[in-house]
């Protein structure tokens, strides 16, 4: 059951909606707390003059995160238990607030979205439906909450429950991130459906930046992914030089949490990760489906440090070398005859040819190679 509850609209360069806005909000809630992030148009002079609200300022831009986390503060302070977001530019339906009451009363634990599901006015922008795509997929990913729309600001939140998060984010990724620190901190997701408004793309003013906005929400799940699956976050290994602590964390995993061989394929599949084409994502993704394979983590960590100093020269060596075998023979002659770009572009493409085909030998390599001695550790552990 909601104790104390506000309305908190984070507000940036929105002249033309924001007055409405706050008036359709007061019908339905008394307590309305807006932020300004740094408006340059009249904004700040129309919140300025309105007594029936209560104003958070930022001086200058912060984005919608930081907006958003000024607002949480200042109502944790004010001692409001949850707080229900709507975006300031007349895109929600005010008259659904109650909504977002009947359904803390359900569960106050829990954070509610309001998924933009009901048909309403005006057609959804491509961006919209990528960008709601886009997130949905990662939250169903890294949480196992299957959400219809993650990227909707209409939310109630429980403020116990964000106030001991960490989350660094300050601008449109801020509310992908609060998903994935609440639902990893044991807070569930629910969602409910509401109306989608949207206006003419005249009338339409949106700080989204499609590219640059989907990357930082990329970057996000990569690194909360890496905090939160690193193996090495969990564990202590004793030893003074980075031989001793691999052999000290062997034994202890071959011990107490895996077999010989689950850690040979936990190994080998490290492996196929260090050596397949995807740099920059390689321990995210390996960590995802160690996870999910029920894979030995800190082992297969192991492995994929094949694609780090000093193997990592010979590395793209030898897939450079493999690639050239199996590149058609236009491709390969540009080596000889094409230009600097042409050439580049040949040994990128044999580089990756060659990654593909190594990483699949590598792991069967290290998985042939692993065992016995992995075995041998296991066998003089229990002697």
């Amino acid at each position: 059951m909601v104790s104390t509850c506000a309305v908190l609209i984070p507000v940036y360069n929105n002249e033309q909606t924001i007055a409405t806005v706050i008036d359709q909000v007061k019908c339905q809630i008394d307590r309305v707390i807006v932020v300004n992030d740094g408006s340059t148009d009249r904004t700040g002079a129309i919140l300025t003059n309105r007594s029936d609200i209560e104003l958070v300022c930022h001086e200058k831009n912060r984005g919608k995160g930081a907006a958003l986390r000024s607002g949480f503060e200042y109502a944790f302070a004010q001692g409001i238990t949850h707080v229900i977001t709507i975006d300031a530019d007349g895109q929600h339906n005010t008259d659904e607030i109650p909504l977002f009451l009947e359904k803390s009363t359900e569960d106050s634990e829990s954070i509610w979205i309001g998924a933009r599901t009901v048909e309403g006015s005006g057609k959804v922008p491509f961006k919209s439906r990528l960008g709601r795509w886009f997130g949905n997929i990662w939250i169903k990913l890294f949480t196992g909450f299957a959400l219809a729309d993650t990227q909707s600001g209409f939310r109630l939140y429980p403020l116990t429950h964000l106030e001991p998060l960490e989350i660094k984010s300050n601008r449109y990724d801020y509310e992908q991130e609060v998903l994935l620190e609440a639902a990893w901190a044991g807070v569930p997701l629910k969602e409910f459906p509401v109306q989608q408004i949207y206006q003419s793309k005249e009338m339409r003013v949106s700080h989204f930046r499609p590219f640059l906005d989907f990357m930082r929400i990329g970057r996000v799940h990569s690194r909360a992914m890496l905090r939160h699956l690193n193996p090495f976050n969990s564990i202590k290994v004793e030893g003074k030089t980075a031989g001793e602590k691999v052999r000290n964390l062997i034994r202890g995993e071959l011990t107490s949490h895996t077999s010989p061989l689950k850690a040979s394929y936990a190994f080998s599949l490290g492996v196929f990760m260090g050596i397949f084409p995807i740099h920059g994502f390689q321990v995210v993704a390996l960590m995802f489906v160690a996870t999910k394979l029920k894979l030995n983590r800190p082992i297969s960590f192991l492995g994929v440090n094949i694609s780090a100093p000093p193997f990592l020269p010979f590395l793209i060596i030898g897939a450079v070398k493999l690639g050239d075998l199996f590149l058609p023979g236009s491709l390969q002659s540009l080596e000889l005859t094409g230009t600097a770009v042409e050439k580049g572009g040949a040994g990128f493409l044999a580089f990756i040819l060659g990654s593909v085909i190594l990483a699949p030998i590598g792991a069967i390599l290290a998985l042939l190679i692993s065992f016995p001695f992995f075995y041998s550790i296991s066998r003089n552990q229990k002697s």
